[in-house]
């Protein structure tokens, strides 16, 4: 077991990997995003930046080359930055794991890692919260007022009350108004039908769409042991004192059904999915998901 002093070192360490992680992830869906933008319109050109490599070379100014032996790229207004916007399910079912690591907890870090990198590049980040009790919405923007008060929103949620993930997605495509990078993090026990539509509609758009499923370990297994309590963390009216081996079988059962129906949809819109295992590295998860965007070219 570690001592207190390592355990925070190793917490930081960890830390310091996700946000690297963080910072490649959002790198990968800037350029893929923006070099989507740039096929087939007229832009106009903006400003010179520094060739890094990756860059494509026929943005290359070779007249700016001839005169200083250096490589400069193009940059144009319709590249200069992009619009993304966080979803953060903060129904009561985010609240489940142990305080200062619940499903809302792991979902916030990444989501204020990933914000904090989206505004060092001068990309508008948005931000849409939603349950029966708190329903939030902040337009895409970059002002020092939105980053404050987004990542403040991030660093103090609270989990609580019923949400519908679809219904909320079906409310965000009226609101934005260019193609935007929509993140979800949710851990999506929702309606797959009503989920389905809103995602066809947001693709119709064009709008680019990953989820980030937040699945805790006792959800995936439902391994506990002896007599338990089970209480609706969205309906505290709903309670059950049983566990039985037909009660983990037909859990198991209905869930893993769940899951197959939104890989399924998912699939046939072509979003990405990155479904959390906690008990996992967290890190490693991200590196691989980022791996196999890229490998994809998105």
């Amino acid at each position: 077991m570690l001592n207190p002093l390592k355990k925070l070192q190793h917490e930081q360490d960890e830390l310091k990997q996700l946000q690297i992680v963080a910072r490649n992830i959002a790198e990968g869906i800037h350029f893929g995003l923006n070099q989507s933008k740039m096929k087939g319109f007229a832009t106009d050109f903006s400003e010179h930046r520094s060739y890094t490599p990756g860059d494509d070379i026929k943005h290359l100014d070779w007249k700016h080359l001839a005169k200083s032996d250096r490589l400069f790229i193009k940059q144009y207004d319709e590249e200069r930055s992009l619009d993304a916007c966080v979803v953060m399910d903060a129904s009561g079912s985010m609240r489940y794991g142990e305080s200062g690591r619940t499903k809302l907890d792991f979902a916030c870090s990444i989501a204020t890692s990933l914000a904090r990198l989206l505004f060092s590049q001068q990309d508008h980040l948005g931000l849409m919260v939603f349950n029966d009790h708190d329903n939030l919405w902040m337009p895409p923007g970059r002002q020092a007022r939105q980053q404050n008060r987004l990542l403040e929103k991030l660093n103090n949620m609270r989990a609580l009350g019923a949400a519908s993930v679809g219904k909320s997605l079906s409310q965000l495509e009226k609101l934005l108004h260019k193609r935007t990078l929509i993140l979800v993090f949710s851990d999506f026990f929702d309606d797959i039908t009503i989920l389905g539509k809103s995602l066809q509609i947001l693709r119709h758009a064009r709008h680019e769409v990953i989820v980030i499923q937040c699945i805790h370990p006792d959800e995936q297994k439902f391994d506990f042991k002896g007599g338990a309590h089970f209480i609706d963390l969205e309906d505290r009216r709903i309670e059950l004192d049983c566990y039985t081996p037909e009660l983990k079988d037909a859990y198991l059962a209905e869930f893993l059904a769940h899951q197959h129906q939104l890989s399924r949809l998912l699939k046939k819109y072509k979003i990405d999915l990155l479904s959390l295992d906690f008990e996992s590295n967290i890190s490693l998860q991200l590196r691989k998901f980022l791996e196999a965007r890229l490998g994809r070219g998105k």
